[in-house]
């Protein structure tokens, strides 16, 4: 009888532990405070957007010398291999334009 009852409590115990967890999966991300606003993020180009050199993010490009289209934002070996980018560069800092490599 107490073996019954123990398995009966551990049955539904862990039936209670698996109903809440995609109710937990499916929490908001919290809000900021009433006097803070939230940071936006940078923009990352997308496909068929014009490479830059003053881009916050480095950019894989279709066309010699940085331009063309962002192919995508991978490294610079990632580039040549898996995107078969033509040049590529790394983000900008502090306002000045990144140097292009040819790939």
């Amino acid at each position: 009888m107490k073996r019954h009852f123990l398995s009966a409590l551990l049955v539904s115990m862990s039936f209670l532990v698996l109903a809440q967890a995609p109710a937990l999966a499916q929490d908001k991300p919290a809000k900021p405070a009433s006097g803070e606003t939230a940071k936006p993020e940078a923009p990352v180009a997308g496909p068929n957007a014009a490479c830059d050199v003053n881009a916050t993010v480095q950019q894989c490009c279709s066309a010699a010398k940085c331009g063309g289209d962002v192919l995508s934002n991978r490294d610079a070996h990632n580039c040549k291999v898996k995107s078969s980018g033509t040049s590529w560069h790394p983000a900008a800092r502090n306002g000045k334009p990144a140097a292009c490599q040819r790939m």
